[in-house]
């Protein structure tokens, strides 16, 4: 799935995920494309997987809060959970 629509709009979401770690953001990535290539078929059109995303920068932001959130909990540290709400009150 290499159209150019599609990639631009990766491009975008990866731009947006700064400060996740790269594996996050390639698992990220991975799942983005087999939505689109799920919802793409049976006729190849990418434009109404990408619609039904959303905007590609309002969705690497809820990644993001949902990456952020995970880690302040997963991580049980009180310096972790308070970095974790500064990086959400700054829009990550």
């Amino acid at each position: 799935m290499a159209e150019p629509e599609v990639e631009r709009y990766l491009n975008r979401v990866r731009a947006s995920l700064r400060g996740i770690p790269v594996p996050e953001i390639e698992d990220i990535l991975r799942e983005l494309r087999s939505h689109i290539a799920g919802r793409s078929q049976p006729h190849g059109d990418p434009e109404s997987a990408l619609g039904s995303l959303g905007d590609p920068v309002e969705l690497a932001r809820q990644y993001r809060t949902q990456s952020v959130t995970t880690r302040a909990v997963c991580g049980g540290s009180p310096l972790g959970i308070l970095h974790s709400l500064v990086l959400l009150r700054r829009g990550n």
